[in-house]
């Protein structure tokens, strides 16, 4: 008899022993939370979506090749913008580089953005800011994917959204290759960037910004309805003093000769930045009247001055549209 209960009283301690094994990580795990908290715990999926959404996501789009060592033209901005919204919570300014704007299809370029934003901020509020092909290329993504991105607004500063009237003409490629070769002769630092697009007039990257493309043909088509807030920021140059100052006789008259045009601005549209015509900049002003979209002027009718180039982050003419693009930000975050 003594040994029957002492074998039970044995398989009894070890039934315990076993089952004191088996529920010590949760009693482990609930120990650590009382005393940790649960801050040290993974968050489970509704908790981790719910903070996402709680953050706003700062996308900044440079404009065409503005990627040095790999890294955006627009780190400038990014820093000034990070130490402007510091105050603000759960804000977050990326700048993607994209190495490949002279070379890939800009249908390729807003697809990759897009798979980009939606891996690794598909629950955030997105502000895009886009510059130049950047502004092209962040209403796309709004014309093709605001049904699965959360996009609160839009910032378009100096963009072509209606095309850049130069690619639409019909002998582009041979006026192209005539100019660049007479290009490639001097050594004009204010020219050095159009040298280098003119030479490449027909990448991908740059024959998608071409009135006739599909990204602008589907931005005409759709932007005029957005119903989200826009920042709609244009410049305005004399950008016949611009090309006196700049450009040698020679070039101009063989530009004259090529085009059959008698001015710079007949070619580029009038008025311009110095690039691109107002009227692309306010997708021939169907955007200008709406409610929902704010916009800011900025113009130069100084001599000496290429105003779609000006870096809204440090140019002391783009002072009010800076602060104008902060606090847009503050307004929709």
């Amino acid at each position: 008899m003594r040994t029957s209960t002492k074998t039970l009283h044995t398989s009894i301690i070890t039934l315990l022993l076993i089952l004191f094994i088996a529920m010590m990580p949760s009693w482990m795990c609930t120990i650590r939370t009382v005393i940790d908290g649960p801050g040290d715990m993974q968050p489970s999926a509704p908790a981790k979506k719910q903070e996402e959404e709680k953050r706003t996501v700062i996308v900044l789009l440079h404009g065409l090749g503005h990627v040095v060592d790999g890294v955006s033209g627009l780190e400038s901005l990014k820093q000034c913008l990070e130490s402007d919204l510091k105050g603000e919570k759960n804000v977050t300014v990326i700048a993607p580089a994209r190495p490949a704007s002279l070379t890939e299809a800009l249908t390729k370029q807003v697809d990759d953005l897009y798979a980009e934003l939606k891996k690794n901020h598909k629950d955030s509020k997105l502000i895009i800011y886009g510059h130049s092909q950047g502004g092209v290329l962040a209403a796309s993504l709004w014309c093709e994917h605001k049904g699965d991105l959360n996009i609160k607004c839009l910032v378009l500063d100096r963009a072509p959204l209606a095309g850049f009237h130069p690619l639409a003409l019909p002998n582009i490629n041979g006026i192209a290759q005539v100019l660049g070769n007479e290009l490639n002769t001097q050594t004009i630092p204010e020219m050095q960037g159009l040298t280098q697009y003119i030479n490449n007039v027909d990448e991908p990257g740059i024959q998608g910004l071409s009135p006739t493309s599909s990204v602008i043909q589907r931005i005409l088509d759709k932007l005029p309805s957005i119903n989200i807030p826009v920042l709609l920021i244009s410049g305005q140059a004399d950008f016949i003093e611009f090309c006196d100052t700049f450009i040698p006789q020679n070039i101009k008259t063989l530009l004259m000769v090529c085009l059959s045009s008698t001015s710079m601005d007949a070619l580029f549209g009038s008025p311009n930045d110095g690039l691109i015509s107002c009227d692309s900049q306010t997708l021939n002003n169907l955007l200008s009247t709406k409610p929902n979209v704010t916009k800011e002027s900025v113009s130069n009718m100084q001599k000496k001055d290429f105003v779609h180039g000006w870096c809204i982050a440090s140019h002391a003419q783009m002072k009010t549209a800076y602060k104008k693009l902060v606090d847009h930000i503050k307004l929709h975050s």
